[in-house]
């Protein structure tokens, strides 16, 4: 994997920090790191927990198709058993993996890792399901998978919610949808993902609520929009295309924000795979047409310059808010202690 040039470069967000006393606004600003791999590799990287753990794809020299965990900037490679090549998408704050593996005969097969390293291999949601994928699993252990009974694997896929025992189906308000793909998923339920529908060449986001409430998510003027991951704050990343280029993104209280990370090998194309509840995000950077020779990036919020002094000060004010006539009344007492 060609690793990036530019290792610190830091791109502006703005955000809100709600303060109820306060009402301060500070903004953050995104550090893009390359992550490193040994020589001739390359990783994909797909989702992050708030530990810092990162999983995705990974090609090894020798061209094998593990699936990894990278905890601390060590890889932990895996297979499960038969597997010729393994994707890990999801990945939550118990260590619970949720990802597809490939048997010999090109068949996709969903699987969990556990925290010990053992796996299960749940059957797909559908008996004459041809293949079947994990994209996700919150820390209530609900998973989105998705399944097609396409002999060739590739459209449409119907999404569901698995449980750990049960498939429930998962479904969209829109009309004439022809695919759904169900990708990120966070505590509260909410669900991230891709939908087509009859019309030719057009791809949207969604995000779909706990109670069924489903906005489309689709950037101004693209062709195709993907969001892949969402935390519990609500935050939603992806990718969408635009004037046939990729860019990532991050989407927050109802404000688009264009993520691109920059790197003399693997650019112009950008998608943000996974966000944590830091608001640490994780994504990929490739070359026009090859979507497999990746540089995979990590990207840490980092508060202004001053912006910590602000914000301090905004919280010391909601505490006095507060506390004040507790305050005041021990003070009254006080003095009328004092007085008699």
């Amino acid at each position: 994997m060609a690793q990036s040039k530019i290792s610190g470069m830091r791109f502006r967000i703005l955000v809100f920090v709600a303060l109820s006393a306060a009402s301060l606004q500070a903004s953050v600003e995104y550090t893009l790191s390359a992550i490193p791999v040994c020589a001739g590799c390359v990783l994909g990287a797909n989702d992050i927990n708030d530990s810092g753990a990162i999983v995705g794809a990974f090609t090894d020299a020798s061209g094998n198709f593990p699936g990894d965990l990278r905890i601390g900037g060590i890889d932990m490679l895996f297979n499960p058993v038969g597997s010729v090549a393994t994707d890990a998408n999801g990945l939550n704050n118990l260590g619970v993996i949720a990802g597809d593996y490939f048997t010999a005969d090109g068949t996709d097969h969903p699987y969990i890792r556990e925290p010990d390293g053992t796996f299960v291999t749940p059957p797909p949601p559908m008996p004459s399901d041809t293949a079947a994928f994990f994209g996700g699993v919150n820390d209530a252990g609900v998973f989105t998978v998705n399944s097609t009974t396409d002999p060739n694997q590739v459209f449409p896929y119907v999404p569901f919610l698995y449980n750990g025992t049960s498939y429930s189906p998962l479904t969209l308000p829109f009309s004439n949808v022809t695919s759904i793909v169900a990708t990120g998923i966070n505590d509260a339920g909410t669900v991230v993902g891709r939908y087509q529908n009859t019309t030719p060449g057009f791809g949207h986001g969604f995000e779909r609520f706990a109670d069924g409430t489903t906005v489309d998510l689709s950037f101004p003027g693209a062709r195709q929009t993907f969001a892949l991951g969402v935390n519990n704050s609500g935050e939603v990343v992806g990718g969408y295309l635009l004037n046939g280029v990729d860019h990532g993104f991050l989407y927050a209280n109802g404000v688009w924000t264009t993520i691109d990370f920059v790197d003399a090998n693997d650019d112009p194309n950008t998608k943000v795979e996974g966000i944590n509840d830091l608001g640490q995000i994780v994504g990929v950077s490739f070359p026009t047409g090859n979507q497999f020779d990746t540089t995979s990036f990590v990207g840490t919020p980092v508060p202004e310059p001053g912006t910590s002094g602000l914000v301090a000060l905004g919280l010391l004010a909601t505490l006095f808010a507060r506390w004040r006539p507790r305050v005041n009344a021990l003070l009254r007492r006080r003095v009328s202690i004092e007085r008699n």
